[in-house]
């Protein structure tokens, strides 16, 4: 049907632009989206809220939200660890609306299903010798600026994104030809999802940081949410982060790669040490030299901190010898345990525990976090260790 706007209610009084809701169903049939603008608002609601009612309105419209970033579809919050994804989805969550500034000075309610893009995304592209055009793809929409391109006569990276069907790489094609292409994020990049109104659907866009701290496009306040600077139609959504393997993201009790502005849930993590081992050193090291002793975590924005959980059953090998298991974030001592910041035994063998000590608000981007041990006997013993965190994303 086409749009169709209510005005001129006998109690009502027009200000500036929209109140009543009108729904917008291009074609006639089941409408990709359902939007909502305002034309009027009846006086008695306006004169409860006083004169600045419409700023208010608007406001209040652009803080509606709802849906989560995820790795398994249909599951806003996974229940299993989810590795080597190459897709990600905006699952509607506590509500199917979103609000998206139209670029000039409206607010506009988007009804959506789940929405998905790629990390690793497979299209048939149309390619020119001599040139950098890549044309007749499926949906352009789905890739980034910085993806790298994998085809039989081209490869390079994505430099720009020029319509629904067409990008131009950093290469020249040498040859003419329409093949199977692969695009891919690059290995341990951190990228943000936005959601937008594109043509006539509400799709998602990603933008890839220039490196695991730094984004390539900065985030901007538009009437306190957050948008892309780059185009403030673009709403942000999260950030996910793709693993040593180029093109695929996880969502596990060791990494946490995917990071939700809106609807943040409680996600745990933890690894473990089994090993009965023994250290004596002048410095310390990560515990038991085991790399699976890690955690991970990607932030989007700097709001919330974390809390750590050490467990530890240790033994120190002499009289007057010791060993210590202490917490490190990003390779640095962060003086969290329970003796002096360690946790410590001499000459017995110890449990001990450090618990629920919250860890300073990270900074954005890519975050790591080791135990290390330090032992000054043959014998100093560290026989099991468990570290937990919890944070919300």
């Amino acid at each position: 049907m086409a749009d169709t706007k209510i005005t001129g209610l006998a109690t009502a009084v027009a200000i500036g632009t929209d109140i009543i809701p009108f729904v917008d169903d291009p074609g006639g049939g089941a409408p990709v989206t359902k939007k909502t603008t305002f034309a009027t608002i009846p006086h008695t609601i306006l004169g409860s809220i006083g004169s600045n009612s419409h700023a208010i309105i608007d406001a209040a419209i652009a803080m509606l939200h709802s849906g989560r970033l995820t790795l398994t579809t249909a599951l806003p919050v996974t229940t299993a660890d989810v590795t080597a994804a190459t897709q990600i989805f905006f699952t509607p969550h506590r509500g199917n609306v979103i609000a998206l500034w139209d670029g000039a000075s409206t607010w506009v309610l988007h009804e959506y299903t789940e929405l998905s893009l790629y990390s690793t995304d497979v299209q048939n592209g149309t390619f020119t010798n001599g040139s950098k055009v890549i044309s007749g793809l499926t949906d352009a929409r789905r890739l980034a600026v910085g993806m790298t391109i994998t085809a039989a006569h081209m490869g390079g990276t994505i430099a720009s994104i020029n319509s629904n069907t067409q990008v131009t790489g950093s290469a020249n094609a040498t040859a003419s030809e329409t093949v199977s292409t692969t695009f891919k994020v690059a290995a341990s990049l951190p990228v943000d999802v936005f959601v937008a109104y594109w043509g006539d659907a509400v799709v998602l866009r990603q933008i890839i940081w220039t490196s695991g701290t730094a984004r390539a496009t900065a985030l901007q306040y538009q009437d306190g949410v957050w948008v892309s600077s780059g185009d403030t139609t673009w709403r942000y959504l999260g950030t996910y982060r793709t693993t040593l393997t180029a093109g695929q993201i996880e969502d596990s009790v060791t990494k946490r790669f995917v990071w939700n502005y809106y609807n943040r849930a409680l996600r745990y993590l933890y690894c473990k040490e089994a090993t009965d081992h023994f250290y004596n050193g002048a410095v310390r090291k990560w515990m038991n030299a085991d790399t699976n002793n890690l955690l991970e975590v990607v932030v989007g924005i700097a709001e919330e901190s974390l809390t750590v959980s050490i467990e530890a059953v240790i033994k120190a090998g002499a009289d007057a010898s010791y060993y210590t298991v202490r917490f490190y974030a990003d390779g640095a001592d962060a003086g969290i345990g329970v003796t002096g910041g360690d946790l410590s035994t001499y000459n017995v063998q110890f449990s001990g525990s450090a618990a629920g000590y919250p860890v300073p608000v990270p900074v954005i981007g890519y975050h790591y976090y080791q135990v290390y041990e330090l032992g000054n006997h043959a014998t100093s013993e560290g026989l099991a260790m468990m570290m937990r965190m919890q944070v919300m994303m």
